[in-house]
């Protein structure tokens, strides 16, 4: 059996991918295996086929733990290294179908560890805080971050949301799209990212959501109070959009107003999903508000109990006295 370099077949993957875009898969998504393969795999990449093993695989896994960081100077976290998993064995597998590799048992594979410590949400307290304060001099963006903790909401759905997808009669915004930056692929391009709107991250991710009375009380005024046209950016009030990253950047200065540690925005839809579950909504309606395709993904991911949440069930138990 002839043998190469991991990196080829790497390479020649990626490029029987690209020709996927728009067709099986999302340009955004491509993008991610390019710099997942580029950034992380590289490691791989001078690994002769011959020697490409499970140990090859495991110990390749154990290092993104401790220094998987593109500077090493760090691991990375177990969402991320699953990922990173995902597209090495889709490597691997075609790697098996094209006759690059004879053999790989996955099931000895080593299991990802679980650390879910990283996960940071809002306490009631904070929320609340957080939420007076944005509506006490309300403007577009802090509008958009208000709305992210009421409903869940990702941070690319928001910045891509028009007051069009707002329905007033109904009280219900609709969710199809999600402004990302991502990289180009352009290699005479002047910029190395562009932004794209694009459709959300699966197909159970395009949903209505009801909108809370109160707030589609103060998404009304504010489109009233500054006449905006139905095709305006939410965040904005005009038809120039912002992008995450400069909402991040919001966010951040909002937290330090109000004294707060910083928490990235993503945070929102934890503390909604946190804070839905206390009020006793039933899994599968909060997976769909979500996005998610699986109600076990909304149990593993988003899901996190509140020391009142956990002191309400310690107190359900009776001591004998």
């Amino acid at each position: 059996m002839f043998s190469l370099n991991f990196g080829i077949i790497c390479n020649e993957w990626l490029t029987n991918e690209r020709i996927k875009i728009d067709i099986e898969i999302k340009y955004s998504t491509f993008t991610k295996y390019y710099d997942i393969v580029n950034n992380h795999i590289r490691r791989l990449f001078e690994i002769d086929t011959s020697s490409f093993d499970i140990d090859v695989v495991n110990n390749f896994i154990s290092n993104l733990y401790s220094r998987g960081r593109i500077d090493n100077k760090g691991g990375l976290s177990e969402k991320y290294i699953t990922d990173i998993y995902s597209v090495l064995r889709a490597i691997i597998e075609y790697a098996l179908d094209k006759g690059y590799l004879q053999r790989f048992n996955f099931k000895k594979v080593k299991s990802f560890k679980k650390d879910m410590s990283v996960i940071r949400v809002f306490t009631s307290s904070q929320q609340e805080l957080l939420v007076k304060y944005l509506i006490s001099d309300i403007d577009f963006c802090k509008m958009g971050t208000i709305l992210a903790f009421y409903s869940g909401m990702r941070i690319g759905e928001i910045c891509a949301l028009k007051f069009s997808d707002i329905d007033f009669t109904e009280g219900s915004v609709r969710i199809y799209k999600t402004l990302q930056r991502v990289k180009n692929l352009d290699e005479n391009a002047e910029s190395k990212t562009k932004i794209i709107i694009t459709s959300p991250k699966s197909s159970k991710s395009i949903r209505v959501l009801p909108v809370q009375g109160d707030i589609l009380k103060y998404l009304f005024e504010l489109k009233r109070k500054y006449n905006c046209k139905d095709e305006y950016y939410l965040l904005t009030g005009t038809s120039k959009y912002i992008e995450p990253r400069l909402l991040e950047k919001k966010f951040k200065t909002y937290l330090e107003e109000c004294n707060l540690e910083n928490i990235n925005f993503h945070s929102t839809r934890h503390t909604f999903a946190t804070i839905a579950v206390e009020k006793e909504f039933d899994i599968k309606t909060l997976s769909e508000i979500l996005g998610h395709s699986k109600v076990t993904f909304t149990l593993e991911r988003y899901v996190h109990s509140s020391m009142k949440q956990k002191r309400t069930n310690i107190e359900k138990l009776t001591f004998p006295i």
